[in-house]
């Protein structure tokens, strides 16, 4: 099937609890991290430890809403045609936390039912280089999705599943179609 419209969804914050896991870790191992909570604040040393000694993405919770974003995008998806992909950041460089991270993701994402494919990047302003005019990010964090609207693309910032998450989709479905639409025209 073609796929006119590309939807990609952030794990961390939208599908699995990463931050409070993360917290609690930093806190039991005595580098705890300090506010505001943001990817940038993270800190590195207890990042890696939380990769390659705590395999961290392999159990973390998942989010409030987020059994119910997945059944409404796969029926989003039987509907229309569209192709949702995971998009997530590793947030880092090094070669072995990037693959360690790159298995663990995979392994929630596939003990969670979510069998779309997963993309990596290195760090959070990369996912604009998936922007286009018909895809639609779907992320939790300012720092992905303001890169993503001015590389062209749509955007949801996403603060949980309801009623303003619906009509922002739908609003960006909308934008994202009638684009794709003028240019077949």
């Amino acid at each position: 099937m073609k796929h006119y419209m590309n939807v990609e969804l952030d794990m961390d914050g939208v599908c699995a609890d990463f931050l409070q896991t993360y917290l609690e870790l930093g806190e039991s191992i005595n580098l705890p991290v300090k506010p505001p909570y943001t990817d940038n604040s993270k800190n590195p040393e207890l990042f890696r430890i939380a990769v390659l000694e705590h395999n961290i993405f392999t159990n973390l919770p998942l989010m409030p809403g987020a059994v119910e974003l997945k059944a409404y995008l796969e029926r989003f998806e039987r509907i229309y045609a569209i192709k949702i992909t995971m998009l997530t950041s590793l947030n880092s460089y090094e070669p072995d936390v990037m693959e360690a991270g790159r298995i663990q993701k995979q392994a929630w994402l596939d003990h969670h039912g979510f069998k779309w494919e997963m993309k990596c990047v290195s760090a959070n302003a990369e996912k604009a280089n998936y922007a286009a005019p018909n895809s639609i990010l779907i992320d939790d964090n300012p720092e992905c999705v303001t890169p993503f609207l001015n590389a062209g693309g749509q955007a949801v910032l996403y603060r949980g599943f309801g009623r303003d998450f619906l009509n922002q989709f739908e609003g960006c479905f909308k934008n994202a179609y009638d684009t794709r639409l003028e240019k077949a025209i």
